[in-house]
């Protein structure tokens, strides 16, 4: 048997994190992992607790704590049961009330503080696992705030997203401008190929792309989300890892060869791969999910043994990742959007400069762009003069 608790984080000023918390029953006094879960695209913390009238075998959180293990289901800022303080938050932002969300549930659980029916815990060993959009934003959680002693991402491709087509369809040239990639995995993919095996009950199929009546594990998108089919969109934060990893993909999955992914991950001291046969994109609605759900308890146990071998690697150390977070003054040539949207004062330039454009949600498609990039791209939607201006004040932000 297990227990769910639900209940809010502060991550203030950024808002309020939505986490769910599955655990066994019985919580013997022993060194813990906790495993914190992180959905995808278009689904909340709920992706992880699918119930489908009484079939309750979809449960990821369920099956977990049912095996002695503790999880913690953690919906995106501004997306599910998350609310944020700022319209269309930036994948930093997201990724800082996430890791912000982590520290304080560990404090708590250690605490006793989590809830009333929970005891002190001995938690050793924290792994964070996110699925598709979900990973992208827990190894970016990893590279700029060293959240966990583990990752693990699940569906998730670092190297190029490729969506499976509509029959008939053609992908737009690689060339082509940012908004119509984003506009063509929209209207140009075949969500049913891509996300369900043949084996897919028509019943469950239809539940999770019906739009006039969402399942409970539906929501909206992390506004950054389509910004994520660029080739290599998470590949910098990848690299910088430095604690063990694990890859996940289903046989028809979202990444074009698995065995290309874990080149990227060059600073990871280990690096786990596992392909599932028989499973497509969406792994918890797959007939082998299970497969995938023992594999991230496995690679949990893994993490704690080696830690407490005493194995050298390391979270984070200062500095490790300067890089995300460029000093001023930008470099424009350089310094990306995303990373502009992050600085209050340049926002402020931004707004007075162009008024709405920072509550733009297509800014979500070229946020990894650098600022002289995006300046090009829009030059038909802003003025040149502008654009200049808005250059040399940007650049001399100091």
């Amino acid at each position: 048997m297990s227990q769910k608790i639900a209940r809010h984080i502060d991550v203030a000023p950024l808002g309020s994190i939505g986490v769910t918390l599955h655990a066994p029953d019985e919580l013997p006094d022993e060194p813990r992992t906790v495993f914190f879960l992180f959905p995808g695209g278009g689904v909340n913390r709920d992706y992880y607790d699918i119930r489908i009238g009484e079939d309750t075998s979809y449960s990821q959180g369920e099956w977990l704590a049912e095996r002695n293990a503790i999880v913690v289901a953690v919906d995106h800022l501004d997306t599910g049961d998350s609310p944020s303080a700022s319209p269309h938050p930036t994948r930093g932002q997201v990724e800082e009330a996430g890791h912000l969300a982590v520290t304080e549930t560990l404090r708590a659980l250690r605490a006793g503080e989590f809830a009333a029916t929970l005891p002190p815990l001995r938690v050793a060993t924290a792994v964070g696992a996110g699925h598709s959009v979900g990973g992208h934003v827990v190894i970016g959680m990893q590279a700029s705030h060293g959240t966990f002693d583990g990752v693990a991402a699940f569906g998730s491709s670092f190297v190029w997203t490729r969506l499976t087509v509509e029959p008939g369809r053609e992908r737009p040239y690689r060339a082509a401008p940012t908004h119509e990639l984003v506009t063509a995995v929209a209207q140009d993919s075949d969500w049913r190929r891509n996300d369900f095996w043949d084996d897919v009950a028509p019943k469950v199929m239809e539940m999770d792309l019906d739009q006039s009546a969402p399942a409970h594990w539906r929501t909206n998108s992390p506004s950054f989300a389509g910004e994520l089919i660029l080739p290599f969109a998470s590949a910098q934060q990848a690299a910088s890892v430095k604690v063990p990893t694990l890859l996940v993909y289903g046989q028809r999955d979202v990444t074009v060869e698995p065995l290309e992914e874990v080149q990227v991950f060059r600073s990871a001291p280990s690096v786990g791969l596992t392909v599932i046969p028989g499973m497509a994109h969406s792994h918890n609605l797959s007939a082998p999910r299970h497969l995938a759900w023992l594999r991230l308890l496995q690679f949990g146990r893994e993490v704690a043994e080696l830690a407490d071998a005493g194995f050298p690697y390391r979270r984070a150390e200062p500095g490790q990742n300067d890089q995300l977070r460029p000093d001023r003054p930008y470099d424009l040539d350089v310094t990306t959007l995303d990373q502009l949207l992050a600085d209050p004062e340049a926002v402020a330039i931004l707004e007075k400069s162009v008024p709405g454009l920072t509550g733009n949600p297509m800014l979500a498609a070229v946020g990894a762009l650098p600022v002289t990039q995006f300046f090009t791209m829009a030059a038909d939607a802003i003025d040149q003069g502008v654009a200049e201006r808005l250059r040399q004040s940007l650049a001399e932000l100091g």
